[in-house]
């Protein structure tokens, strides 16, 4: 297995912003590995043998004030980028199986909110559109799962090669200091300050 975990910085932040996060994930791939299994600066494996990719998105830098829809299609097209590059790279374009988690802070964690109904990787499990308009059908055109399965089967990349798919097995979604529910003032309802706290 590959694990990708995605860092999405906040309002006016940068890919630096989750370093912090970053290291701490690092670090602790580095504890529970032999130091034999060392890969690249960003990538390591663990005793086990599954590799860590961890990725500090970077679509959003300097563009974190025209919505969180805007900024969550920019994030999901990353993300769809970034499985593309680690099939081709990884597994030689081959079928692969990788697991994905999301770590937002603040505005971050709504646009890794939003993205979730955009990754073309991950079509929507309620059985309604994916963004090729493929409705209700996986890669080989049959029906999909309607059940609340985590497994999503579909192919990612433009390659036309309907074999070939990119199985994503969402893992984690956190979000630090995320304004879920609305900031003060800018909500449908009018929170009481209580709430706040």
């Amino acid at each position: 297995f590959i694990h990708v975990i995605v860092l999405v910085h906040g309002w006016l932040g940068n890919d630096k912003e989750m370093g912090y996060i970053e290291d701490s994930f690092r670090d602790q791939v580095l504890r529970n590995a032999r130091s034999d299994k060392l890969e690249k600066d960003n990538e390591r494996k663990d005793a086990s043998g599954h590799r860590f990719i961890i990725h500090s998105a970077k679509c959003n830098v300097d563009r974190t004030t025209d919505g969180i829809i805007a900024g969550g299609k920019r994030l999901a097209s990353e993300i769809d980028g970034l499985v593309a590059e680690i099939r081709r790279h990884e597994f030689g374009g081959a079928s692969c199986t990788i697991t994905l988690s999301l770590v937002g802070n603040s505005l971050g964690g709504l646009y890794a909110r939003s993205a979730l109904g955009h990754i073309r990787c991950f079509p929507n499990v309620e059985g309604g559109d994916d963004t090729d308009g493929n409705s209700n059908s996986n890669t080989n055109g049959s029906n999909s799962n309607k059940d609340s399965s985590s497994t999503t089967t579909t192919n990612c990349d433009n390659d036309n090669d309907n074999n070939k798919t990119t199985t994503i097995i969402p893992a984690i979604f956190c979000t630090t200091a995320t304004p879920h529910l609305g900031v003060s003032r800018n909500t449908w309802l009018t929170i009481p300050r209580f709430l706040e706290y």
